[in-house]
């Protein structure tokens, strides 16, 4: 199968299959079940989803290997939680913003 009937097959733009490719996340000759069409179809999904290469080869060994699925949603649980807390990171700079704003809003009703 080439990168393009595979790409077709699964959805993925070949760019990114030639992507993993060199990260080493795919090798052709080991497409051969639709069990690991569909996980290279979750790697693509946790790529876009922003993991980086070391998570994805951690999943993919998890995936590959003889671990079981409670394994896998362990690390999927664990990236779960450090995004909820970068968001609320990000909700608290936001909040931050928000009172400079409107420090300087009231500054400018006392001021006139």
């Amino acid at each position: 199968m080439t990168l393009e009937e595979l790409g077709d097959r699964i959805h993925i733009e070949v760019k990114e299959l030639e992507q993993y490719m060199r990260q080493g996340l795919l090798n052709l000759e080991e497409i051969q079940s639709e069990e690991r069409l569909e996980q290279l179809r979750l790697l693509d999904d946790l790529a876009r989803l922003g993991l980086g290469i070391g998570e994805l080869r951690q999943m993919n060994g998890l995936m590959e290997g003889s671990r079981t699925e409670e394994n896998q949603l362990r690390l999927l649980k664990k990236w779960r939680f450090q995004m909820l807390d970068e968001i609320h990171g990000k909700q608290q700079s936001l909040d931050r913003l928000d009172y400079v704003i409107y420090k300087i809003r009231e500054k400018n009703k006392i001021g006139k």
